[in-house]
């Protein structure tokens, strides 16, 4: 396999990767949301209308979809957490994604510096808890 890596700006990358322009892509994924349906919803569902990564990636996925939509649905806890520990590995082995890399902020505080805590986007620090 011959690999060509071209470099360029976010804005260009997604701009191509939104277009369907792309043979491959490196991005950057943070989780933004405290359920697992957030990411299943991303990366295990292609309905052919939205812009899910699997959809701008032309994953054509009905049996991951209706899994997916399953686990949502679920009630149980326990079921739930089954249901989407088996889409996890279901796309670790068989999809279309590289895992490469999970983001983390790193913050560093001086000791007189108290109450502060990084969420997972940038905006999610609530600076009226942070004292000096």
């Amino acid at each position: 396999m011959k690999l060509v890596l071209l470099p360029a700006a976010g804005s260009q990358v997604y701009g191509r990767v939104r277009a369907k322009q792309h043979q491959s892509a490196i991005r950057l994924w943070i989780p933004d949301y405290f359920d697992a349906h957030s990411n299943a919803s991303t990366f295990a569902y292609n309905d052919g209308k939205s812009s899910t990564v699997a959809g701008l990636n032309g994953w054509v996925i009905p049996e991951l979809n209706k899994q997916t939509l399953a686990a949502v649905a679920e009630a149980d806890p326990e079921k739930r957490t089954q249901l989407y520990t088996q889409l996890q590995q279901e796309l670790q082995q068989n999809s279309p994604y590289i895992f490469i890399d999970q983001a983390k902020a790193q913050v560093v505080l001086r000791d007189n510096v108290k109450g502060y805590q990084q969420g997972l986007n940038a905006d999610m620090v609530y600076y009226d808890r942070v004292s000096k």
